[in-house]
């Protein structure tokens, strides 16, 4: 069954009454695994306020969480190395000078990097992330290493657009690492779009949602480990690269891992 016919049936007892009241039957979060075998573009997603003025839509607050697949010189673009104007980065951008511009960073498995709406950013060639991000289709390309296709044409850029929503100051803020916590909860990220939570197991581990009013996704990211519904003594497997949604409607469930060691990223609504 597909997801929204899921949420359309279910509703509160999927979502999470808190919620389905702030969304309705749109499902909130989007959760993507990211092999970038190429540069990817550099781009800016519009806040929630920009969007549905622009684009009658959500916004896209994101973060990555770096996996141990990529490469050992992995790097990512985010933010401004120092404060710019809108001339600057038009003139940058149509001349193709756009990269000087830009703060690149070296990333290793584990780190976390927290993409706020109006940042420029990118995923370099050899990074493999864990995305998770507010469900919107909203992205405007500001370039795209002139790159074309196989009729000559170039990507569509969003240069006007992107001016409208960019932040032009120095990017900040700093490449987060959490400690590894074993058999505990490791907290990430936190903000007011999702909870983002690491759970490294090596022995069965009971996780109480009772006072979470949300539905929770696991993201596995290292090993195999299985969930059980506590209360139903419904059991799924779950293996590196696979997802798995727990009702709102649903308390307990209890980790334990198949392999040796297991690692997931646990994602709710606050």
């Amino acid at each position: 069954m597909p997801l929204q016919q899921l949420v359309d049936l279910q509703r509160e007892a999927l979502l999470g009454q808190h919620v389905y009241e702030h969304f309705g039957t749109h499902f909130p979060l989007l959760f993507k695994f990211i092999e970038a075998n190429d540069d990817l573009s550099v781009q800016v997603h519009p806040n929630d306020e920009q969007a549905a003025e622009m684009e009658h839509s959500l916004g896209k607050n994101e973060m990555w969480y770096v996996l141990p697949e990529s490469r050992s010189n992995a790097h990512v673009i985010c933010g401004w190395k120092k404060d710019v104007t809108p001339d600057q980065v038009r003139d940058a951008a149509e001349n193709g000078e756009l990269l000087p511009l830009l703060c690149c960073h070296k990333v290793e498995p584990g780190n976390v990097v927290q993409v706020n709406a109006g940042t420029v950013h990118a995923l370099l060639r050899g990074t493999r992330v864990a995305e998770i991000q507010e469900n919107s289709d909203v992205t405007y390309r500001l370039f795209d290493y002139d790159r074309r296709d196989d009729k000559g044409l170039r990507r569509e850029l969003h240069l006007d657009k992107a001016l409208q929503v960019l932040d032009f100051s120095a990017y900040t803020d700093t490449l987060l690492k959490p400690e590894e916590r074993i058999n505990a909860l490791g907290p990430m990220y936190r903000c007011s779009f999702y909870v983002t939570n690491q759970i490294c197991i090596n022995g069965t581990l009971l996780r109480d949602y009772a006072a979470i009013d949300s539905f929770v996704v696991y993201l596995c990211t290292e090993g195999e480990l299985q969930v059980k519904d506590a209360a139903d003594d419904n059991v799924v497997t779950l293996s590196r690269g696979q997802g798995l949604m727990i009702p709102a409607s649903v308390a307990y469930s209890m980790l334990t891992p198949v392999t040796d060691f297991a690692t997931i990223l646990e994602i709710y609504i606050p």
